[in-house]
């Protein structure tokens, strides 16, 4: 499974950075917030997904086991900074948490896509988007967005947007764009009976 064979590279980068009261332990803590991201993770209670397989497997190959932990993205950002949480998978970069935490590549290949209504001309430049409001949960990685893009305006929506909520959002007219990672448009898009995704996506 290729998801596995990135496991060893994973192993090493992760073993670098588990506090040392979760290595006396031998435990591994993810965190991750109460939501969905199909393929890579499922909705609370369940942590299925291509995250849960691919650093169980890192843990494993450093004598270690994973534990998954959800809570809202906030509380996750203050836990991995008092040590308590020792990684957030596809955490979006952000210069006022480099004191506490740091990214490495996972072998898993992700774009995140901009998802707007129906209306929308097609945006291939930020730069050249029309005035828009851009939603994202509270606490978002897109706050300052509007510093480099004043046209655009941020709206926090709620503080647990999967993305089905977000295709709703957008349909209603709450937000004229926001974000999301390819793989889970994608994996929407093929699931044939899906009907999170209206006819025009």
């Amino acid at each position: 499974m290729q998801t596995l064979s990135k496991s060893v590279s994973v192993a090493m980068l992760l073993g670098a950075i588990v506090t040392s009261a979760h290595a006396d332990d031998n435990v591994l803590v993810m965190g991750y917030p109460e939501r969905d991201k199909i393929p890579m993770i499922a909705d609370v209670p369940s942590h299925e997904g291509i995250f849960k397989d691919l650093y169980t497997a890192a843990a494993a190959r450093l004598g270690m086991k994973l534990e998954i932990v959800r809570k809202p993205k906030k509380r996750i950002y203050a836990e991995m900074a008092e040590g308590k949480i020792d990684f957030y998978p596809a955490a979006a970069y952000a210069a006022d948490r480099t004191e506490f935490m740091f990214w490495f590549p996972n072998g898993l290949q992700t774009q995140e896509m901009c998802v707007t209504g129906k209306a929308v001309p097609l945006i291939t430049d930020l730069a050249k988007a029309p005035a828009m409001r851009v939603g994202q949960e509270i606490g978002g990685s897109k706050a300052d967005l509007p510093k480099t893009h004043p046209q655009l305006r941020i709206v926090e929506l709620g503080t647990k947007i999967d993305f089905e909520m977000l295709m709703q959002l957008i349909t209603a007219g709450r937000s004229d764009l926001m974000f999301a990672d390819k793989e889970v448009i994608e994996y929407h898009k093929a699931q044939k009976t899906s009907r999170i995704l209206p006819t025009w996506v």
